[in-house]
């Protein structure tokens, strides 16, 4: 592919032109500001997704030749993502942005509340006003601008459920139906945001595609014990491959107490927290979906396979990644670390995500001119302890010891 630089602008050749990304969704549901938060990805969509289109095509199609280049160690004969194309025929990256909130939803409704206009926020849309005519930042900015190279030209599609069925059930029941082909399945939490750029992650979801030997890669992120402890879900991972950054997935333990999580260490003395992102291969995903589809027909529509709670999360992203390891092994389930990671459930848990972006983290995948909104906006209204969501506030309010003002 060639590529001419114009200042700013890439112009590429037309086959680049003609080149597709794949299936990209975001699942919302209707009872948590489904439709609002449709809203943000419409923005996102017509605006940073837009303008950074073919200089996506143009960073995916070199990393794919660079990872089939034969000195990488792969097959050529095993390669499954041989180019861009492949990313819209063989894989669908889901945003997972349907859940409540509970423990973010009193900053939610005192954001609404001090705004002023009736407005209905979750933690994944809460509004962070940047001025100069720019989106406002919301987190669930992160999770989409990392998966940028699998949305077609339009941008990301809305899967908008009427009832939950758990953190996985819009992925499940997307397939169910058959109207849709089972395919490569990555899939990342809206509210889990990563601190690197984009094309790294592509880079490990294609090379654990492309390998025969892998059926599941999840990421997990470095912690002590002590922050892992009664807090997160941590995995266990066995010894670090040879010649590799990655390590085997050994198991999962939920939460763990602190003598347990103590015990769950790598060999160099981290924990692993669970994040929430993970890409399930084509073949496993066929073999659950079989599965379900089985159980729902003998339990007349019902199922439990891999349940959280019967009757509202029947469909639970973490059991089905702990099932996937279990009928493949430990061998054929990749784990990757990375360095800085946030879940952000919480209202002392976006200040410190707010206080990161201070320092310039979380901004390599926006362009420039958002990046430099996001951080004078930060700077300006960041403190301490107090976040101004917006540019001229109209009230203050105390939640969890932050001074809200909006």
């Amino acid at each position: 592919m060639k590529i001419n630089s114009i200042g700013n602008c890439h112009c590429l050749n037309q086959k680049a032109h003609n080149q597709k990304f794949g299936n990209a969704y975001v699942t919302l549901s209707e009872v948590n500001c489904g439709h609002e938060i449709a809203k943000n990805v419409d923005a996102y969509n017509k605006g940073d997704f837009l303008k950074m289109y073919y200089e996506s095509i143009y960073k995916a199609d070199k990393l794919i030749n660079s990872i089939n280049n034969p000195l990488s160690g792969l097959l050529k004969n095993n390669h499954r993502i041989k180019d861009t194309n492949d990313l819209v025929n063989k894989v669908d990256f889901f945003v997972l942005a349907g859940g409540s909130g509970s423990r973010f939803k009193h900053l939610a409704s005192a954001v609404s509340d001090l705004r002023g206009k009736g407005e209905k926020f979750n933690k994944i849309s809460v509004p962070f006003e940047l001025g100069n005519g720019e989106a406002p930042l919301t987190m669930l900015d992160i999770p989409m601008a990392m998966g940028r190279f699998f949305a077609p030209k339009k941008g990301y599609e809305k899967i908008i459920a009427k009832t939950p069925t758990g953190s996985f059930g819009d992925v499940i029941n997307h397939y169910l139906d058959g109207k849709h082909k089972i395919k490569d399945v990555v899939v990342c939490c809206g509210d889990n945001v990563f601190d690197m750029k984009s094309e790294d992650m592509l880079d490990y979801i294609v090379r654990t595609i492309n390998n025969p030997d892998k059926q599941l890669g999840v990421v997990g992120v470095a912690r002590t014990p002590e922050e892992v402890a009664k807090r997160f879900g941590v995995l266990d991972v066995g010894k670090q491959y040879v010649g590799s950054k990655n390590y085997p997935l050994n198991g999962f333990v939920e939460k763990p107490e602190l003598d347990a999580a103590k015990k769950l260490t790598t060999p160099e003395g981290i924990s692993v927290a669970n994040t929430g992102m993970f890409v399930i291969k084509k073949d496993t995903m066929e073999k659950l979906i079989k599965i379900i589809k089985a159980e729902k027909k003998v339990l007349k529509g019902k199922t439990t396979y891999i349940a959280k709670d019967f009757d509202k999360e029947i469909y639970d992203f973490a059991a089905a990644t702990k099932w996937a390891r279990l009928i493949n092994g430990s061998k054929a389930c990749d784990v990757k670390i990375v360095k800085r990671w946030e879940d952000v459930g919480e209202p002392k848990a976006y200040l410190r995500w707010a206080q990161q972006l201070k320092l310039g983290h979380y901004l390599d995948n926006f362009t420039p001119k958002r990046k430099n909104a996001i951080l004078q906006a930060v700077q300006e209204r960041v403190g301490k302890n107090s976040i101004n969501f917006t540019l001229v506030p109209n009230g203050t309010k105390p939640i969890d010891g932050i001074k809200i003002s909006a």
